[in-house]
């Protein structure tokens, strides 16, 4: 495995976050059970403030993607360094408002929006981010007058570690894209704009998730046409945009293998762009999720069953796709076989040892519910935790209670300290009457 000097470590052949062993979280609190290092998050947010603070001409504004993980003590501990908030939901921004992000540091993006949404966006004095032009209609029925807007566009070209999380282009492996106005439509949208009352000062793109290495520059691409964009709408609207919002996508590391994101050549290469392009917007915008948390975090799940079925080692564990379920529902199939999407995986009490090819099986009647699939791990014994790394962004954020088996809890370091608590039988049917 990769260690982390400071963060994650291997101390007499057990796992460590921050000095401390994940045995002890493990027996204390639980499994399964996430856990954060926030200096880890701290760590990773001034990196990227520190790249661009190097190379840009302007101001820069992280904004951090609450999608990748809204628990409390992450968000205030990124408000306090600065960052801003990058919302899609009702409850995401009030999330964030409630750890303190202020309104004018906290942006919407969202898709498929309600008038309902908006609605509480405009009373939260929050920006909007303009994904349809039906979205811009109905928002200009009760929005006040030169209320200012964002635009959401598609430049046309996408880039993710899996087909489902490619936000931009035509299509991604059949499945329509669905987010954005497309080049040929954004100047119509501007002119609409300002005749319904709308004022447009931003321009925003996302074009996918958890890209790494060389898709780097396939993104630089689209931070040129963005620009070349950003020209034509200052040109026909006569005034300079406020920000041009270049989105997040940022990757990690899942295996141990894999090369860390090229963040200088990130860094750089947009403000090099931007530079050059010479237009007057006041701030460059990105809004980095898994970045910032990914590797900050593990899973933590306890090795109930050892047994061998029709020649495979079947390691049963507490944590299914209901708590993890990043590895099932982006898996792919290659070769005529399937590959999950990968996550290392520890034994966290004997990180060296005999090694098994293992197949890492959660609690769920689904045959999906695999986290691993044929892997080599240190041989676990029932009993023992193993620790699922690179899981500190969508993971609890996309859990569920499928099987009616409970969330998991969240525990902070330095610390420890318990955060969320595992669901209960009562937190589990708060939603229901008695009857």
């Amino acid at each position: 495995m990769k260690t982390i000097p400071g963060h994650l470590e291997i101390k007499n052949n057990k796992l460590h976050i921050v000095d401390y062993p994940l045995e002890d979280i493990s027996h204390a609190y639980g499994t399964p059970t996430y856990v954060y290092n926030l200096d880890r998050v701290r760590e990773n947010y001034r990196r990227i403030r520190n790249a661009f603070l190097k190379y840009s001409d302007r101001s820069v504004k992280i904004y951090y993607a609450l999608k990748a993980n809204f628990n409390p003590e992450i968000l205030r501990t990124l408000v306090k360094e600065g960052a801003y908030a990058d919302v899609l939901s009702v409850f995401e921004a009030e999330f964030a408002l409630k750890a303190d992000f202020p309104s004018k540091r906290t942006m919407f993006t969202g898709t498929s929006v309600t008038d309902e949404t908006m609605k509480v966006m405009l009373d939260r004095d929050i920006l909007i981010n303009i994904d349809s032009f039906s979205m811009l209609r109905r928002l200009s029925k009760f929005a006040p007058k030169n209320l200012e807007v964002s635009i959401r566009w598609n430049p046309g070209k996408g880039a993710g570690f899996n087909p489902k999380v490619i936000t931009a282009g035509a299509r991604s492996h059949v499945r329509p894209i669905k987010f954005g106005i497309e080049e040929g439509k954004i100047l119509d949208l501007c002119e609409e704009a300002l005749e319904l009352g709308l004022r447009p000062i931003g321009l925003h793109q996302h074009i996918g998730s958890g890209w790494t290495g060389e898709d780097v520059y396939s993104f630089l691409d689209t931070v040129t046409k963005t620009l070349e964009m950003a020209g034509k709408m200052t040109d026909f609207l006569g005034y300079d945009l406020k920000h041009v919002d270049f989105g997040g996508g940022l990757g990690i590391s899942y295996r141990p293998e894999q090369e860390e994101f090229p963040l200088e050549e990130y860094a750089k290469g947009i403000c090099k762009r931007v530079a050059k392009r010479g237009l007057g917007f006041e701030s460059i915008c990105i809004e980095p999720g898994r970045y910032l948390t990914g590797d900050a975090g593990v899973l933590l799940t306890k090795v109930n069953t050892v047994e061998e079925k029709q020649d495979t080692l079947i390691v049963g564990v507490d944590a299914g796709f209901n708590t993890l379920l990043r590895p099932a529902f982006y898996g792919t199939y290659e070769d005529h076989e399937f590959k999950e999407a990968y996550h290392h995986i520890v034994n966290v009490d004997r990180v060296e040892g005999p090694v098994s090819l293992c197949t890492i099986a959660g609690p769920l009647c689904e045959t999906g519910d695999l986290l691993a699939i044929d892997r080599e791990l240190t041989t676990p014994k029932e009993g023992e935790t193993l620790a699922v790394l690179g899981a500190g962004a969508y993971g609890y954020s996309m859990s569920n209670i499928y099987n009616l088996q409970p969330r998991a809890a969240e525990v902070i370091l330095p610390g420890p300290k318990l955060v969320t608590r595992r669901d209960s039988f009562s937190s589990l049917r708060i939603n229901y009457e008695e009857q």
